[in-house]
């Protein structure tokens, strides 16, 4: 039940994660990822409980300094850093409810995502073209392709 909010939420971030270079928002995005650890810390201890030792107080402090300062330097807090600082937090929270291991949910979302990422790799033209004047024996690791040709240099 859990597994396909989650799966959509995590599509959101790495859909995000590959737009955000191509259109000029690195800054952003890395911002948000210097806030995840912040926004994680305070999901923990508002849902979970969590108590933080001295050590890790001091930890968040100079951290949420950290992104202060870099908020204030930049002159506001963008959507980009928002939606990663925001949603992992809660596809985590989802991620935790659903009795499966990683490599199952791993396997699941990857699975939901295989047929969208074909589609748009099939629609550039660049990767058309790669797989058109690439041979088998060289896509991917030499050591499992090793059984369909034995000339595949390694």
């Amino acid at each position: 039940m859990f597994l396909i909010p989650g799966t959509a939420l995590v599509g959101i971030q790495w859909w995000l994660f590959v737009w955000a270079p191509v259109n000029q928002q690195t800054k952003e995005l890395a911002l948000g990822y210097f806030l995840l650890p912040l926004t994680l810390a305070l999901t923990g201890w508002l849902f979970y409980g969590e108590k933080l030792s001295t050590a890790q107080r001091l930890a968040v402090a100079l951290a949420a300094l950290g992104v202060a300062v870099e908020l204030w330097q930049q002159g506001s807090l963008p959507w980009v850093a928002l939606v990663v600082a925001g949603l992992y937090p809660v596809y985590f929270m989802v991620r935790r409810k659903v009795q499966a291991s990683v490599v199952t949910i791993m396997l699941f979302e990857q699975s939901l995502f295989l047929p969208f990422a074909l589609y748009f790799l099939l629609q550039s033209s660049e990767f058309t073209l790669l797989l058109q004047n690439t041979p088998l024996r060289y896509c991917g690791s030499c050591y499992h392709y090793s059984a369909l040709s034995q000339s595949a240099p390694c």
